[in-house]
């Protein structure tokens, strides 16, 4: 998403951009209009991700998305989550963000190793003490990005889950005993309707390796859906002075019912004016589309909100 406006004699000024990549929710503001149906907000998700790894993301719950992690929020672990170590030498799972494959700048993800050659054994576990909510949903989906370097003997990653009546006692859903790279997914139906779902991760290294973990996705289908959600993210447009005409362009991808269920790109000119629209999009078009619109060089923010009344996602 740009904005460019135009100023005599014909200078070209690009006012702000974003990719959605980084922690472009510390500069944005997200609202949720109708609070009656639950949280319904925007968010960063590797769904339907356009040129980059994620995309702008809203849908609520009925969206099918249970839980999703990034770690993106800058250098520390989210609140939801905890590590614990269970062997005399450790090395926690922490927030990083140079030093492993997949992150860099503000894109982060957690790590953990054995560094420190044969003998000394570490065994460290990472998971949600926040359990995730899909009391609402079927057809669970566990999806993330893993790099492991194992070397050699009991090395070990595990992939972990739990419910109200289990934990703290894991069941393994799957062990990694060699080097692995890339997005994996797995089938998580067994904690279809659970109001409490823990996942976890558990690294064990007895030489030089390590383990990373990234963009931790539960999603599933809703079976209760919200009556009705409005959700809005907006951003200042900064200092416009000047400029004799502004432009805002920007890809989206929506499904959803003709004419019922709407994204609106819009623009207020104060803090406290009501919101004009700019354009709206409906329907099933099911593809990213590219939109160029003329913005008033009054405007003070511009914004998008997604309005729906069953589980469409834009």
């Amino acid at each position: 998403m740009t904005i460019n406006g135009t100023a005599d004699p014909w200078i070209t000024r690009n006012i702000l951009s974003e990719d959605f990549e980084g922690r472009w929710m510390k500069e944005w503001t997200t609202e949720d209009g109708i609070t009656a149906g639950g949280l319904d907000t925007w968010g960063t998700t590797l769904y339907r991700k356009h040129a980059g790894d994620k995309s702008a993301y809203c849908a609520g719950s009925d969206g099918g998305v249970v839980l999703f992690e990034d770690f993106d929020e800058g250098g520390f672990l989210p609140a939801d989550w905890s590590v614990s170590s269970h062997a005399v030498y450790t090395y926690p799972w922490a927030v990083k963000n140079t030093g492993y494959q997949g992150c860099g700048g503000t894109d982060y993800l957690v790590a953990t190793r054995s560094d420190r050659g044969v003998g000394f054994n570490n065994t460290e576990l990472l998971y949600t003490s926040g359990p995730a909510n899909a009391s609402s949903f079927e057809n669970l989906t566990l999806s993330f990005y893993v790099e492991y370097d194992y070397k050699d003997g009991d090395e070990h990653l595990k992939v972990l889950y739990a419910d109200a009546k289990t934990y703290p006692n894991w069941t393994v859903l799957d062990t990694y005993s060699a080097d692995t790279l890339g997005y994996q997914s797995y089938d998580l139906s067994a904690m279809d309707g659970e109001d409490k779902v823990y996942l976890g991760f558990e690294y064990h290294g007895t030489d030089d390796g390590y383990a990373t973990i990234d963009d931790v996705l539960l999603g599933g289908d809703k079976v209760d859906h919200d009556t009705q959600m409005r959700a809005d993210m907006y951003i200042a447009t900064g200092d416009m002075t000047g400029l004799t005409s502004v432009n805002l362009t920007y890809e989206h991808w929506i499904d959803s019912e003709d004419d019922v269920d709407e994204l609106h790109a819009m623009y207020r000119t104060s803090a406290s004016s009501p919101w004009q629209t700019l354009t709206d999009h409906s329907g099933a078009g099911k593809k990213w589309t590219s939109v160029s619109v003329s913005v008033p060089v009054n405007a003070t923010h511009i914004g998008f909100r997604f309005t729906s009344d069953d589980a469409n996602v834009s």
